[in-house]
């Protein structure tokens, strides 16, 4: 009976402690006026107009996030930042190693135009209008069997 009661509490301390670092350490949501950058793609323009009352929005060092629930975009800004510091470590140790600049060139070819910032925008839920057609091929198309 001791040792149930003991495990069932630290089961409960456990639990508490997790609520606590996770509500803490959420995303902190801000308004839509107060972000460094305001003008959305036209996708995201219409994306915003669904429900405007339930997006919620927030900014990281290098991110701007729009979303209806924290606890999903809350570790999705912890990954995205974690990438962003990878791939800037990988630029940074070419220029600095005075390496051809392979990997740089590679980022650079995913961006468009100078000026552009959204490199992979993506969407978490549940669709409430028909996507668009994919302009991708079916893998079978592609896929080369020797």
């Amino acid at each position: 009976m001791r040792f149930m009661l003991l495990f069932t509490m630290s089961i409960l301390c456990l639990v508490t402690g997790n609520a606590q670092i996770n509500e803490s350490s959420s995303l902190p949501e801000i308004e839509f006026s107060q972000l460094s950058q305001r003008d959305p793609n036209p996708l995201g323009e219409k994306a915003l107009a669904i429900h405007p009352e339930q997006w919620k929005h927030a900014e990281t060092e290098h991110f701007i996030y729009h979303f209806v629930h924290s606890y999903v975009a809350t570790p999705i800004s912890v990954e995205a930042e974690f990438h962003y510091r990878v791939v800037a470590k990988e630029i940074e140790r070419e220029q600095s190693a005075g390496l051809h600049p392979d990997f740089t060139n590679e980022v650079a070819a995913m961006i468009p135009e100078a000026g552009w910032q959204a490199v992979m925008p993506f969407r978490i839920g549940y669709p409430i209008v028909d996507a668009l057609e994919s302009p991708r091929r079916p893998a079978e198309d592609v896929v080369v069997r020797s």
